[in-house]
């Protein structure tokens, strides 16, 4: 808020006047209300100068000058302490109003302690005669908007105007109390300038207040008061990194985008975090923290750092009023860097612990002798010396510097420690790192070089040399030193020999003076050459090039070091590493996380101060995509992704041109450097300034694979430093205090992003159909080439996999069930789910021939040679799946397929789709549009995942029925008609467009849309949550009865019987005492109800709340039963939102297959009080009927387990309205939006009073007995009278509107007209000579392929026919109903099902068919004809009711089930004492970046040969067949 600038100046206005005569006293008053009034941030400075005028001049004429200047000093103070704690008393209000509304300690938030102030500001405002901070003009608390439930409507604006005006009236309220205090202590004369200080800050800072909140005179940006944003109810009165090239841009909010961008990747995993920076003096700032089970890691962390860099500041005050010489204190005009590096840890290599969070250090700090060259030439100076180091991945083993042995981190450690004189060290590897970079970090200091150089100048090798001691490397350093300061004022650029005459020279002084070095080295020649060598080269930046170049494992470095003030040196392999850059404000993010470069970093309210008058068209970069001035002064606008494949290491620096060319003259002088690189190394050294704006922050990109320097031109091509569109950027998912139950708001989002997945695919030149396009090409081109060439059975052949789909959990989960859908819609296909740490583990192990314990899949079982490939990962940089995509590329090429949340990650770029501006389509990704989700409990991404696959599927089987060639039908097994799309397609959009939003009571634009289906989801989810507080609810109620009674000192038996006793034995002198034996008794009752009072009051909850009485006690465990994807996903749903609550309101959670392993699994498990959910599928549907029945039954044996009366307690959700109160205590109806299916149109089945599914399914059995003919089939279905017209002959038209049943066109084939043309089709096939035309027609109508018919003898078929006996008809002579002839082996069959006489009648021979075609195909040729009509018309849209339920009602009940169980978790975590965040678990892990658990440091970069052509394999193929 701001500080009023209403001063009352005359002497009317003051409570205390002083005496006409005293003109000092008056004076002294002035000043006052002068300092007063220059605490406002908008005062001109010479407020602050004349109040220190007239406070000088009162106290230079006074007698006591001295006591004077303590008296106004005092005063000054006061007013300033004054003013602070008005300050704070206000805002504290709000956050008390907020706390008292809500209920919930959520305002209650770190930053809201110092009013979002940095408490060195604080401190600044207490200094007299200056002017008010601008850090401190800006005070305000935030109160998350959730703290006010339900948002938007009239009850949550009136408490968002109450906590607004309580900050105005509790200064009011202290304005008041302080006046009247101030009047009533008030005693001496010389305390009235303190007591009118005290008196006249609450008063300013109320008018201020007044103001802003009641008269909203808000200031304009840069003042203490600016509107909310997103989330927030903002009330104010009033492994990452970052690099700014300035330090004195004051317009980046710094601790603000480190807290964002360490929330962001703590998705990677947050069990610890740490940041460093490095300062101007070479002093080092850092801060480690491991949080707490649910204490949030971004925050804490942030906090801490900010504190320890403020008390840096402060000290380096202390230094500046001492006078002594700091270089944190330099002037203002000093324009150095500031870089911080942090790290957020999912522990691998050993536990959380401060010792084991980054950034690491192998040793202490020291300080050393270091040369620099300058453009004036070289000088040394003595500095600290400190190296960091953040890294993401496992070191697996380390080479000896000299030679190819392999060492583990652990020996690497021990020998380091040797080699660098550390007592000891944390136990994880990455420390190690440090300790590697430490030794190798030599340029410029003598000491570190020379005890490099003593490693490698022996023949024992550098792991088996002996180290040198400290004091003989000391003074071997200070010879050294000596000896080139001698050679200073030569040029080494000009003149290499110089080089070899300072080695020579170095090694005579060495064998001279140091005997130690003269015993071991000889004539200490190769010594001192080394040394020479690694002075003058190894910098940071050739350090870590040749720490990749030695260490296995996965590696992603950032490192820094305190005497390289200037710069940071980043490097990856096989770990994600990317650098953004916004040029104006010469801001550099980097980090794993792509979504952590996307947060803004401009402070809040002071946009468009810098890019008012700026050209945005001077950068060298693609610009087009930037220009939004907004845009580009809060996101990062171009990003260079590191080649995280095949190794790449980048220096970012900021210094003049002159100096990086004068420095980068020595380094390539000694002429070692271009063979460590090998590659030509320029003048610059491989420096270049990328962005004209920020002319010295310049870059140096070393490629790995490809050997060489990154030029300029080449980092600045748009695939290379790729474009950021502001859209893109600014859907970054918001992170920090006010997202604390995103899980709510990405189910919220869930419609919006259906609605844009359905917009995309409707599109036939977006990207994703491009892709679907793709993939149905190759899938075509591989069943028709097989169709072609008929394959000869090998006994020594491998399985041929057609489509291996690959992943890791959820994503894993949801491909399975979209491989079966894929199986069932191209029959022919052999479809392979599998797990990505399975593949890599096989691809790790010599070339693939080995399998993983437990599995066949290896190159010797599975041929991959032709296969497909669809990886699968909604976050794209899932570990196990983003290296399984990179290897099987190697060995499939273009055939990989990716499905990832969006274009822009590391699985697009795995298989080659680049993400910039105009970058070309490879028609090898899919997107999801879901984005990065923060949440770990996943709802919208899983949905939008399977949502996606659903559209492919939809994509490839239109493109199959609209296939040209007519044998690929037959050859791919595809049972679907153009008609039946159309079908697919309705079912699509009733789900998505109006079941899911009905369920999650959100429309497509976000706005709630209350639905009875929402509201009885949610209901049963708090009535669940009552069941897990049971035990804090009587925790609560058992401690409050303890403390009554026990403080009262009247327990309940006690007491009750003696006010009867009283009262039946009421004597003179009052009630009389219980006797002695009865007291006893009592007292034993109540020593009895203490001891079992939790059980007491658990009773009397159940009773209450009408819930089980006779349930278990303790811990309850939830049982999930429904198809495989949904169960799994919604146990490991559940379990992550109860993953951080309290052991006494925790939750077991189990998955199971109600109709597989449930019974198995779960039923002796089972007692008194188990929760089971479970999913049915919607018997309704004929072909679904028996699986609801088998659920049905499954939880009646479930149920059946009972003692005391009390079993399990089951809900259930569904789409079918039958019900079972003895079973279920619960049952949610899901609305059926979707059209009807065509069994659900029997007219006779809309009379019966049930919908129980065997009921159904028997009602329809005794239909399709009773009919005989086809025209009886038609006429039994109400549709022809709602759909359309009966027409002549009993045909129905089809209908004209959306309304038609599911499966309609197949019931308009039974009229005669359709039958006939059927009959005479079949009867000419049965003429026709040849068996190809017989097995293709036995694959159309049937599911007997091709393949199966080329296993047997068609002959041998016929033979082994259960029609052997031709007389007799199968299955179908046994049906009196029907109208059937038979004779002398003669089926004649009434084409309408009538004896008349004008009926064509068509003879078919019963033993030419079985002989030709076998049994199989007789069936069907006598179903298609006459049989069982209503069940063939069922039988025909089983496949529609199998799809309806795979891709849409199971999704539908999924999504329903996130209702349920995330208001289930809210309630529980919304009980104050025991609340926890829903949205995440203790090791935040989001996504698995790191080995989960296969590492795939041992996956082969280069194959001898392909994974199907292993030499071995291909001997012994070829000597089979010679032989």
């Amino acid at each position: 808020m701001t500080v009023s600038t209403v001063v009352a100046g005359s002497r009317k206005g003051l409570s205390w006047q002083p005496s006409g005569e005293n003109k000092l006293a008056i004076m002294a008053w002035q000043a006052l209300c002068l300092e007063a009034a220059a605490c406002d941030p908008g005062a001109p400075r010479w407020l602050s100068l004349a109040s220190f005028l007239l406070s000088s001049i009162c106290c230079t004429t006074t007698k006591e000058p001295s006591e004077a200047f303590v008296h106004n000093m005092t005063v000054m103070i006061t007013l300033r302490a004054a003013l602070v704690f008005s300050v704070f008393f206000h805002e504290y209000s709000h956050v008390l109003a907020a706390v008292l509304i809500s209920g919930k300690l959520c305002a209650l938030d770190g930053n809201n302690l110092l009013c979002n102030v940095p408490l060195s500001a604080w401190f600044m405002a207490l200094v007299p005669f200056s002017g008010w901070p601008r850090l401190a003009s800006n005070p305000h608390v935030l109160v998350p908007a959730y703290a006010i439930d339900p948002p938007n409507t009239k009850k949550s604006k009136l408490e968002e105007t109450a906590i607004e005006y309580m900050g105005l009236f509790g200064s009011v309220v202290l304005c008041v109390v302080v006046t009247y205090g101030n009047m009533l202590y008030y005693q001496t004369p010389q305390h009235r300038e303190p007591i009118l200080a005290c008196t006249l800050a609450p008063w300013l800072v109320a008018a201020g207040a007044f103001a802003t909140d009641f008269f909203k005179l808000h200031p304009d940006s840069g003042s203490m008061y600016s509107t909310a944003h997103e989330s927030y109810m903002l009330f104010r009165c009033g492994n990452f990194g970052m690099l700014l090239v300035s330090a004195r841009n004051k317009l980046v909010d710094v601790s603000g985008t480190l807290g964002r961008m360490a929330a962001t990747t703590a998705a990677r995993g947050g069990q610890a975090g740490g940041l460093v920076t490095v300062l101007s003096d070479g002093s080092t700032v850092r801060s480690r923290y491991v949080p707490t089970k649910r204490a949030d890691v971004a925050a804490g962390l942030v906090f801490r750092f900010a504190s320890l860099i403020w008390l840096a500041e402060m000290w380096a005050c202390l230094k500046r009023l001492f006078r002594c010489f700091s270089a944190t204190c330099a002037a203002p005009h000093d324009n150095l860097p500031a870089f911080f590096l942090g790290h957020t840890r999912f522990a691998t290599s050993s536990g959380p612990s401060v010792a084991d969070t980054h950034p690491h250090r192998f040793s202490t700090s020291t300080h050393v002798n270091i040369w620099r060259c300058a453009p004036t030439g070289w000088y040394k100076s003595s500095e600290n010396f400190e190296l960091y180091v953040t890294h993401n991945g496992d070191l697996d083993y380390m080479e000896e510097l000299d030679s190819k042995v392999l060492r583990t981190h652990k020996e690497l450690g021990m020998w380091l420690q040797l080699v660098l004189h550390t007592a000891s060290i944390p136990g994880c590897d990455s420390v190690k790192v440090a300790g590697v970079l430490e030794l190798f970090r030599t340029q410029g200091i003598w000491k570190h070089a020379l005890r490099l150089s003593s490693l490698l100048s022996t023949s024992l090798g550098s792991f088996g040399a002996q180290v040198l001691d400290s004091k003989t490397l000391s003074t071997a350093a200070e010879i050294a030193d000596e000896v080139f300061l001698g050679f200073v004022g030569k040029d080494l650029r000009q003149d290499p020999s110089i080089i070899l005459q300072l080695s020579v020279t170095l090694a005579a002084e060495l064998y001279e003076k140091v005997q130690q070095l003269r015993n071991r080295y000889g004539t200490c020649e190769k010594l001192a050459e080394l040394a020479t060598q690694y002075f003058l080269e190894n910098d940071l930046f050739m350090s870590v090039h040749k720490l990749l170049g030695k260490a296995h494992g996965s590696f992603g470095i950032s490192a820094c070091c305190s005497v390289d003030r200037d710069l940071v040196v980043l490097a990856c392999r096989g770990q994600a590493m990317s650098l953004a850059f916004n040029e104006i404000h010469g801001v550099v993010l980097w980090g794993s996380e792509v979504s952590a470069q996307s947060v803004p970093f401009v402070k809040k309210g002071l946009q468009g101060t810098l890019t008012r008058g700026v050209t945005h068209g001077a950068s060298d970069l693609e610009s087009s995509s930037v220009a939004d001035p907004a845009s580009i002064e809060q996101l990062c606008t171009h990003r260079h992704d590191l080649d995280e494949n095949g190794g790449e290491v980048v220096e970012v620096r900021v210094q003049n041109t002159v100096t990086i060319a004068k420095e980068m003259e020595q380094w390539v002088a000694s002429g070692n450097v271009r063979d460590v690189f090998k590659c030509v190394v320029d003048d610059m050294g491989g420096y270049f300034a990328p962005f004209p704006m920020q002319n010295t922050l310049h870059l140096r990109v070393y490629k790995h694979k490809r050997g060489r320097f990154l030029s300029k031109n080449e980092f600045q091509q748009p695939e290379s430093c790729v474009s950021l569109l502001p859209a893109k950027a600014c859907a970054a998912v918001q992170v920090g205090p006010s997202m604390y139950d995103v899980v709510e708001k990405d189910m919220r989002d869930i419609p919006s992003i259906l609605g844009t997945i359905r917009k995309e695919w409707d599109e036939k030149t977006s990207q994703n159909s491009m892709t679907s396009h793709a993939l149905y090409g190759l899938l075509r081109d591989l069943i028709l080439a097989r169709n072609a060439v008929p394959k000869i059975a090998d006994f020594h052949d491998r399985l041929e996999v057609d489509v291996l789909i690959t992943g890791c959990e959820a994503s894993l989960w949801i491909g399975e069930q979209f491989a079966s859908d894929l199986q069932n819609l191209f029959p022919a296909l052999r479809v392979v789910a599998m797990s990505a740490n399975k593949v890599i583990g096989v691809l790790s192990n010599t070339r693939g021939s080995a399998p993983m314990s437990g599995f066949a899949f290896s190159s010797r079982t599975m041929s991959l040679k032709k296969t497909i490939i669809l990886s699968l990962s909604h976050s794209g940089q899932t570990f196990p799946t983003l290296h399984a995509t990179h290897t099987l590329r190697k060995l499939c090429g273009d055939r990989v397929f990716v499905v990832t949340g969006s274009v822009d990650s590391k699985m697009s770029a795995a298989v080659g789709q680049l993400s910039y501006v105009g970058a070309p389509w490879l028609a090898r990704t899919w997107t999801t549009f879901a984005g990065w989700r923060p949440a770990e409990a996943l709802t919208v991404s899983t949905v939008a995942f399977h949502q996606t696959l659903t559209e492919l599927l939809l994509c490839l089987a239109r493109c199959a029925v609209n296939e040209t060639d007519a044998a690929f039908a037959a050859a791919a097994g595809l049972k679907l008609e153009e008609k039946d799309l159309d079908d697919m397609w309705r079912l699509n959009l009733a789900s998505t467009q109006l079941a899911i939003p009905e369920i999650l009571g959100v429309d497509a634009k976000g706005q709630t849309a209350p639905s009875k289906v929402h509201a009885s989801l949610k209901k049963q989810g708090r009535t669940w949550a009552l069941h897990v507080l049971e035990g804090p609810y009587s925790w609560c109620l058992s401690s409050a009865y303890i403390c009554l009674t026990v403080i009262w000192g009247h327990p309940l038996f006690s007491s009750v019987v003696q006010l009867v006793y009283g009262a039946l034995h009421d004597g003179v002198d009052g009630p009389q005492k219980l006797p002695e034996a009865i007291n006893h008794v009592m007292l034993a009752l109540d020593a009895v109800l203490y001891s079992f009072l939790p059980l007491f009051f658990c009773m009397l909850l159940r009773v209450v709340q009408s819930r089980e009485l006779l349930a278990r006690l303790g811990k309850r465990t939830l049982v999930i039963a429904d198809v495989p994807y949904v169960h799994q996903l919604l146990e490991s749903y559940v379990s992550k939102m109860f993953s951080l609550s309290y052991s006494i309101a925790a939750l077991e959670v189990h998955g199971a297959n109600a109709i597989d392993h449930l019974v198995h699994r779960f039923t002796h498990r089972c007692y008194r009080g188990t929760l089971i959910a479970v999913g049915r599928t919607d018997g309704r549907l004929f072909s679904q009927s028996k699986g609801e029945s088998w659920i049905l039954m499954a939880m009646q044996q479930c149920k059946a387990i009972m003692h005391l009366g009390s079993g399990p307690e089951i809900i259930s959700v569904g789409h079918n309205p039958y019900n079972n109160p003895s079973l279920f205590t619960h049952h949610t109806t899901l609305s059926s939006r979707r059209p009807r299916f065509l069994c659900e149109t029997l007219s006779e089945l809309e009379h019966l009073e049930t919908t129980e599914p065997m009921s159904l399914s028997a009602a329809v059995k005794e239909l399709d007995r009773k009919t005989s003919t086809h025209t009886d089939a038609v006429q039994r279905f109400d549709i022809v009278a709602k759909n359309g017209t009966a027409a002549s002959g009993g045909v129905a038209t089809a209908p004209q509107n959306d309304s038609k049943a599911v499966g309609y066109h197949h019931l308009e084939r039974l009229a005669p007209a359709q039958l006939l043309r059927m009959h005479l089709r079949l009867q000419r096939t049965l003429q026709r000579a040849g068996e190809a035309l017989l097995f293709d027609e036995a694959s159309r109508h049937g599911d007997l392929s091709r393949h199966e018919l080329s296993q047997h003898s068609v002959h041998g078929l016929a033979d082994r026919s259960r029609h052997s006996n031709y007389a007799d008809r199968s299955r179908h002579s046994g049906n009196a109903d029907r109208s059937r002839r038979a004779s002398g082996g003669v089926l004649s069959i009434d084409r309408n099902g009538n004896s008349d006489a004008d009926n064509t009648i068509h003879s078919i021979t019963l033993q030419g068919l079985a002989e030709a075609a076998g049994p199989a195909v007789l069936d069907r040729a006598i179903d298609q004809l006459q049989g069982s009509p209503i069940l063939q018309l069922f039988d025909k849209t089983a496949t529609l009711e199998l799809w309806h339920e795979n891709r849409h009602a199971s999704l539908e009940r999924y999504v329903a089930f996130l209702v349920l169980f995330h208001q289930m978790a809210a309630r529980v975590a919304s009980f104050a004492p025991l609340g926890f965040n829903v949205s995440r678990s203790q090791s935040q892990l989001r996504v698995a970046t790191t080995a989960a658990p296969i590492s795939a440091a041992e996956i082969q970069h280069a194959w001898d040969s392909d994974f199907d052509e292993l030499p071995d394999m291909a001997e012994e193929r070829s000597t089979s067949r010679s032989g």
